[in-house]
């Protein structure tokens, strides 16, 4: 018998349509609903502060290297087709220039309100005053600065700048005596706290009588000049003499001044003799500093006359003196912490953190800061401090800010994070936390497990600064708006800036080749770059070595290999 192998017919159900289609009120209400949640989600999704593909290639890379070095990195935003910057404006040609009159409103300069043309005029006072009663000579004689920061520290600097007097600074107190023992200047212009120290280091020092010492006043500091004067044989001055003295006399003429002029050293190393070395500022340098300073900043959001600027890094230091700068030129409030000070006095906060620049806000009376550059330690100090206060919603509130993180966004505007941590912010930071919109950080290298907490607990910009003694302003940056985090010892310093070019020196040629990232050691070369007197520090083709292994990543970025 044969089998019946037919496949039946398939026989499809019947589908009632009319009663599938069937709608009412309550159909179209759901679908309302569904469509404005759908449109609330598209809204309220965390977007990227940048376009991801700008992070992917952050510097412009040469197309050729030499052997045993790497491509040559310049910032992106610059290419190697133009030249590096060496101003913030055209019109920026020397530190002069810096203290635009153009900028007209008062502001504060640590406690002191003034304007950029008070601060000219005063400069130019103290200028005549230092050729007229210090017997200083223009373009021969120099000065040693041993003041704590203040606006005293800034007109003498353009006191000296115009005159053409180089002067000297340091940012220890252990290079005075090397200073003074190989390069004893003609003047030396103290703070009251530090004029009986100084005394006691050049008495054993030849040729002191031909010396001068100009004290500048400190508050809760008493100092009998005179009996000082009588006891060490040095003749000194009250600054407020040379001022005095400088505005009823005839004006000196400024000394014309050229961009590559060196108008200042600052002492930071010995040598191994003992020798100090120091690094020297030419007008140039400062001006590509303060460019580079204002390129740290999102494109209309520099710097401007709304900011008050608070740094922890010295005016003497080449990056404190580019940050001071740039604050000055935009007419923003500035002020320094304490622990910048070359000798601490009664006034000092007492340790590096949150509390010293709270401090320095009530000391100064600042206005409430805008923007803060920072140590790793203040950042991690202030971000403890926020943790501390949050309350019991902050795990959940958590998990919203590393989801917002991982999109690229990065905010303090929203309900939730309002609701769990801002009252923690104001309760940590107080005044600080007012209209604070950018924090700098730089100094030494900070590992992303420390810096990812504090940025998404503080909800600004976090730049991060890679900063050296021979660079004056930062020698390469992270964007205001790159909220990355890699597995890394030390978090990504981002491109170079605008005033310098980079790369990798002692490289694996075969690793490069076969496509792996380049280590090295890092060189620069730009406009922002140091020489260093009495011993020079050799520059092949203007690149000087840092000292710092440096590894830089596909994307552009760059980032410091700790040293066994």
């Amino acid at each position: 018998m044969d089998n019946d192998t037919s496949i039946p017919k398939l026989k499809l159900p019947e589908v009632d349509w009319d009663a599938l289609l069937k709608h009412d009120t309550t159909t179209y209400v759901l679908v309302a609903v569904t469509a404005v949640l759908f449109v609330l989600w598209q809204n309220q999704r965390p977007q990227p502060l940048a376009h991801p593909l700008l992070f992917g290639r952050q510097s412009d890379i040469s197309k050729s290297r030499k052997k045993g070095e790497s491509a040559i990195y310049r910032n992106y935003g610059l290419g190697h087709g133009s030249p590096l910057v060496t101003r913030p404006k055209a019109d920026v040609r020397s530190i002069f220039d810096l203290v635009s009159e153009s900028q007209t409103a008062s502001r504060k300069l640590w406690k002191h309100h003034t304007t950029n043309t008070e601060l000219k005029h005063t400069a130019a006072a103290i200028a005549t005053g230092l050729v007229k009663v210090a017997g200083l000579v223009p373009k021969e004689s120099n000065v040693l600065f041993l003041m704590n920061d203040s606006v005293d520290f800034v007109i003498a600097d353009l006191a000296c700048a115009q005159l053409s007097i180089t002067s000297f600074t340091t940012t220890s107190t252990q290079f005075v005596v090397p200073i003074l023992h190989w390069h004893m200047p003609k003047a030396i212009i103290v703070s009251a706290s530090y004029l009986d120290r100084l005394l006691e280091q050049i008495v054993d020092e030849k040729e002191t009588h031909l010396m001068c010492v100009i004290v500048v006043p400190e508050q809760g500091v008493k100092t009998d000049v005179t009996d000082s004067g009588l006891k060490s044989g040095v003749k000194i001055f009250l600054w407020g003499e040379i001022e005095d003295a400088g505005k009823v006399a005839e004006q000196v003429q400024p000394v014309e001044t050229a961009p590559e002029d060196v108008f200042s050293v600052n002492f930071y190393t010995t040598g191994p003799d003992g020798r100090p070395i120091g690094a020297e500022i030419t007008h140039q340098n400062l001006t590509a500093g303060v460019a580079s300073v204002m390129n740290l900043f999102a494109s209309g959001k520099t710097l401007s006359a709304a900011d008050t600027v608070v740094s922890a890094f010295s005016f003497a230091h080449p990056f404190g003196r580019a940050v001071a700068y740039a604050s000055i030129y935009n007419g923003s409030a500035f002020g320094t912490v304490p622990s910048t000070a070359l000798h601490k006095g009664p006034l000092d906060a007492s340790k590096v953190g949150l509390d010293e620049l709270q401090h320095t806000v009530d000391l100064y009376d600042l206005p409430a800061p805008t923007v803060v550059f920072l140590t790793p330690p203040h950042l991690t100090s202030w971000g403890q401090a926020i943790l501390r206060s949050v309350g019991f919603f902050f795990l959940f509130g958590w998990r919203h800010k590393i989801a917002e993180a991982t999109h690229g966004h990065i905010s303090r505007d929203s309900w939730l994070d309002n609701f769990i941590f801002g009252g923690a912010r104001k309760k940590a930071g107080k005044k600080l936390d007012e209209k604070l919109r950018q924090i700098i950080i730089a100094g030494e290298p900070i590992p992303p497990l420390r810096l990812r907490p504090s940025r998404l607990l503080l909800s600004v910009p976090v730049v991060n600064a890679f900063i050296h003694p021979l660079v004056c302003g930062p020698a390469c940056a992270t964007s205001p708006f790159d909220v990355q985090f890699f597995r890394t010892p030390s978090a990504h310093y981002g491109a170079p800036t605008a005033s310098l070019e980079l790369k990798l020196n002692g490289v694996d040629d075969v690793a490069v080749e076969r496509g792996e990232d380049p280590v090295g050691e890092m060189i620069v070369r730009g406009p922002s770059v140091l020489t260093t007197t009495p011993v020079e520090i050799p520059l092949i083709d203007g690149w000087l070595k840092t000292g710092e292994a440096a590894m830089v990543q596909s994307n552009g970025s760059i980032l410091l290999i700790p040293q066994q």
